[in-house]
């Protein structure tokens, strides 16, 4: 970043937002980028910087003099080195006005005291528009269907109330699912009025329902998209998710790469495709998308119901072996990942040892009628449920030490 003029007003520019979280030791100060993901943890110096620019904007004149005059220490060479990491990116913008609400840091008094670190507000959510799906997999561990909904389902107004508590909390990243995201009667509207917020979105979807009237707020650059494809043809695809959905997907991968959108693919590992994963990545190459995350199908949901799905040992050690190759030559050409052991499975390494994972310590998950769980999994355990935000405030929720 270039300065010629010092009296040229800067603001923070409003896609980043500013974070502090006492209690993360090395993580107590950082920045994130809603368009690309990127999280720097910065300095207090740097963290004071940008956060006068995102309170205010004001002239690089203005703030050496203000500087100056209230013996504020500033280490600039560290401020210029973090302002040239982020290139093509830039911190600052010119403008007349802040971008930013200059209220709303918690303190994090609320969350100290703990054996584990937890921020001072939710770091990110995943969340069910509804349960409802229009298709029924045969492998779906929630399993989903047109009619399988334990919940109400919210109106517009709830959810956008409920967004802008997440904004608020200066949430990171928010990722919608269920069910199908899509299938939730007032999709288009509601994400419409959100996708303006400050806040990085995943849609996980299965890609059937995406169409004129909704990819243009889909392919936003604070939007990714994670598409399921169980298959390299519509014979592996179409005999878990129903008669012409491969191409119906496919169709659709192709609107959304050709608006610009960032489209990943999740491929589920069954019996019927284990052996065809090096098909899967070059179509995967050949559509344009990102990447391809593979992971196994697990005993959960209904898959119970359909057990000739499930991967022995023996398959899916093949499985791992064909993959390792597959990263070694087609790594380059776009992201590869793969879940090597279902959870279930690696369960006794757990039981005797004192664990904590992100439920309740940074992320949160919000079910179809806006009561708030530590995550999904929790969705309709009493004795889990957190409150309701619909009725009730998501931070002082974060800091209730009785929920």
């Amino acid at each position: 970043m270039i300065i010629n003029d010092l009296t040229i007003k800067y603001t923070l520019a409003n896609n980043w937002i500013l974070r502090t979280d006492p209690y993360y030791e090395s993580r107590k100060y950082s920045v994130y980028d809603i368009t690309s993901r990127l999280t720097l943890y910065v300095t207090r110096s740097c963290y004071t910087l940008l956060k006068i620019f995102h309170d205010k904007a004001l002239s690089f004149s203005s703030l050496y003099e203000a500087i100056e005059q209230k013996n504020i220490k500033i280490d600039w060479e560290g401020f210029w080195n973090l302002c040239k990491e982020v290139e093509p990116l830039n911190f600052l913008v010119p403008s007349e006005f802040p971008l930013h609400k200059g209220d709303g840091f918690p303190n994090g008094d609320g969350v100290c005291g703990y054996d584990v670190p937890i921020t001072s507000t939710p770091l990110t959510a995943e969340l069910h528009f509804t349960h409802n799906c229009n298709l029924r997999c045969k492998h779906c561990f929630q399993s989903s269907s047109p009619n399988s909904s334990r919940y109400k389902e919210l109106g517009v107004s709830d959810w956008i109330g409920i967004f802008e508590q997440f904004e608020d909390c200066r949430m990171h990243n928010v990722t919608l699912t269920g069910g199908e995201i899509m299938f939730y009667p007032h999709f288009s509207e509601v994400f419409n009025n959100i996708v303006d917020k400050r806040i990085n979105y995943r849609v996980l979807t299965n890609g059937t329902l995406i169409n004129s009237s909704n990819v243009e707020a889909l392919s936003r650059k604070n939007v990714s998209l994670t598409i399921s494809l169980d298959g390299h043809s519509d014979k592996q695809h179409d005999q878990l998710r129903g008669k012409g959905v491969f191409n119906k997907v496919v169709k659709n991968i192709e609107l959304l790469v050709a608006h610009g959108a960032k489209v990943s693919l999740t491929y589920t590992i069954n019996s019927n495709n284990y052996l065809y994963l090096q098909e899967a990545v070059k179509l995967a190459i050949s559509l344009g998308v990102k990447g391809i995350f593979f992971g196994f199908t697990d005993r959960i949901g209904r898959a119970n119901e359909n057990l000739t799905l499930i991967l022995s040992r023996s398959q899916r050690e093949i499985v791992k072996h064909n993959f390792a190759q597959l990263e070694e030559e087609y790594g380059h050409l776009l992201s590869l990942s793969l879940v090597e052991v279902a959870t279930l499975e690696r369960y006794h390494e757990f039981v005797n040892n004192k664990v904590y994972c992100s439920a309740g310590t940074t992320h949160i998950g919000v079910s179809s009628d806006g009561k708030l769980y530590p995550c999904i999994y929790a969705f309709g355990h009493e004795e889990l449920l957190v409150g309701d935000l619909t009725k009730e405030n998501l931070k002082e929720l974060w800091e209730n030490r009785d929920k």
